[in-house]
Formats: structure tokens, sequence, C-alpha cells
């Protein structure tokens, strides 16, 4: 078997959500990546030759200075991209760790979008977004692919009253 034929027979295997949802992820570690680079370049570290004051002084009710908040944002993209990349990757080669770590990184993005809406700041995109991807995951196509673990007749949907129906 050759190897155009190999990867042929591999997407016949996957289904077309589970490569939407590769795409998605890929399309936002590029974003973040993006952001992270713009947001080191916007600190000046690399215009003034990698010094400038990141903590701001001691008087000042910031921990940052604005060319550290900078800095600091920009990595924070720059890393997330990078983790969103990692498990973009793995996504695409149906990897379990991969949609267990997409599943985990979603229910973190949801947490922190509450908690930031408890705070007065309301990211309704965000935790839309976190919301839809958690949805899509759960499909019994995507578990089934990325072998987590499903029930044999789960194409019917489970009511309320055998939820908790162990048997």
């Amino acid at each position: 078997m050759t190897k155009l034929t190999a990867t042929a027979e591999a997407n016949k295997k996957r289904p077309v959500i589970v490569t939407v949802l590769t795409w998605l992820l890929i399309l936002g570690a590029l974003l973040n990546i993006v952001l992270g680079v713009l947001s080191i370049y916007a600190s000046e570290i690399l215009e003034s030759g990698g010094t400038i004051e990141i903590l701001a002084s001691v008087e000042d009710e910031r921990l940052f200075s604005d060319a550290g908040e900078w800095l600091v944002e920009g990595t924070t993209y720059l890393v997330v991209g990078i983790v969103q990349a990692v498990f973009a990757i793995g996504f695409w080669r149906q990897r379990k760790w991969a949609w267990v770590g997409e599943m985990t990184w979603q229910a973190l993005r949801i947490l922190l979008s509450v908690a930031t809406a408890l705070a007065g700041n309301l990211e309704p995109f965000s935790l839309a977004l976190s919301i839809l991807l958690i949805f899509l995951l759960n499909q019994s196509d995507v578990r089934r692919i990325f072998g987590i673990r499903y029930q044999p007749n789960e194409s019917t949907p489970i009511t309320p009253l055998n939820a908790f129906d162990s048997n």
C-alpha cells in the first residue's frame, strides 16, 4: 500500500466534523500566535535591544509597566497558540490525548469566561464558541474516532429517565 493510498483511506475514516474542528483549532492557534508576536513587537523589546522595564515602579498600583504588559500578554498569547497548535496536530492525527486536552482546554475557557463575566466583563463570543466546541467534541462520531467511551446504542438519545441507569 502506498503512502497516498494510506492517506486517502485515513481521510475516508475521518468524519467531516473532525476535519472542521481541526481547521477551527488551527485557525485559533494561528490567531493566537500572530497576536502574541504582534504584542511582543508592540512591547518594543525588539527595538530596544532587549532592555525594557517590565515591572512598574513601586508607587504605581499596577504590577507591570505598559511595555511589560504588552510583553506578558504577547508571551501568553504565544504560549496559548503553541499549545493549541499541538492540540490541533494531535486532533488531525486522531490522538485520544488531543481530544482530552481540547475538552479540558474548553472547560477552562468556560470557567474563565464565567469568572470574567462575574467580574463585569462579559465575553459572549468566547463563551459561545467554547460551548459550541464542547458540543461538537461530544458528538458520537467524534468520540468514537478518538476512542472515547460510548454506548452501543448511542444513536438514540438518552432520556432523563434512563440517564443514570447503569445496566
